[in-house]
Parts: C-alpha cells; structure tokens; sequence
C-alpha cells in the first residue's frame, strides 16, 4: 500500500507533466499560426512584385469574378499599363510595398522564438490592422475605390484581427503555464 507521499508525489508528478504537454501544445499552435500570419504576409508581398501579370492573369481568367468585379481589374491594369510605360518609377516604389511586407513578415520572427517575450508584436499588429480599416475606408472614399473592392481590402484586416486575438489569448494561456 503507497504512503500518502507517494501519493502526492506521483500527483505532482502527473500535474507538472501535464503541465509541460499543455506547453508545448500551446507552443506549437502559436507557431504554426504566426507561420501561417507570415506566409499570408510575404504572398500579399509578392503580389505587389508582378502587379501587371497578376492583373493580366485575372483578366484572361475573368469568367472566375463579376462583371463589376472584371470591369475594375481592366480600368486598374490599363492604368498601371499607362503609368509604367509613362513613370516606371511608379512600378519601382509598388516593389518598396512588396519588400515592406517581407519586412513586417520577419518581425513575426521573434514571436516564434519566444512569443510571451514578443507579445508586443501581436498588439502592434492588432493595431495595424485596425488602423488599416479606417485607411480603407478613409482613402478609398477619397480616391473613389468602389465600395465593393474597400470591402474586400478591409475584410483582410478584420480576419487579421480575429487570427492575432486567437495567438494573443494562446499566448496569454501560455504565459500562465509558465508562471
């Protein structure tokens, strides 16, 4: 029959077990969703390198999207076309916005090697996403970007939000474990 230390032993044993495995649990969700932040980041990024051929391929895929849609892809790449041809260096500063998305893809970095420690990253980026939706609305209403395309833009921020909100409280979660 086990002494009463025994007992309390094997439970300690057992919580601190437990406790390591919700850890790493934790641990590996946060990182497989800041990759998963990251890899969305740099394909955003990249559309930006080959704004005109990405443009091209949606318009000879045009039966994919509504004829709304389809009419402001081909009035946005005839003005891209024009002002390439015009003032490539307009092209040159859209590749500046593609690198910047790698940059802010690779600060995520730190959340990666030790998210309690690069938390701030998580608030900074909940801040940049909100900031963005009023930019969209802000700026597209000023530039009359139709209604339906400032929509979609802002629906990338609001779905950011709800992702990093998610890391953030497994985060917080994970913090706990760690006392």
């Amino acid at each position: 029959m086990p002494c009463k230390w025994h007992i309390l032993l094997l439970k300690r044993l057992l919580y601190l077990l437990k406790k390591v495995m919700d850890e790493r649990r934790l641990l590996r969700q946060i990182r497989l969703l800041i990759s998963l932040i990251m890899v969305i980041v740099i394909l955003a990024g990249m559309a930006a390198f080959f704004p005109i051929s990405l443009l091209n391929w949606l318009e000879d895929h045009n039966s994919l999207l509504p004829e709304k849609v389809n009419s402001w892809i081909q009035e946005i790449n005839h003005g891209l076309k024009v002002t390439a041809d015009a003032y490539p260096f307009v092209i040159y500063a859209i590749h500046w916005l593609a690198f910047s998305h790698i940059i802010i893809a690779l600060l995520f970095a730190g959340v990666i090697v030790d998210p309690v420690k690069n938390r701030w990253v998580i608030n900074w980026a909940i801040a940049c996403c909100m900031i963005a939706i009023t930019l969209v609305f802000v700026s597209g209403y000023a530039n009359r970007i139709p209604f339906f395309h400032q929509v979609i833009d802002s629906s990338f921020a609001i779905a950011g939000i709800l992702l990093l909100y998610m890391i953030k409280k497994k985060i917080i979660s994970l913090e706990k474990i760690r006392g």
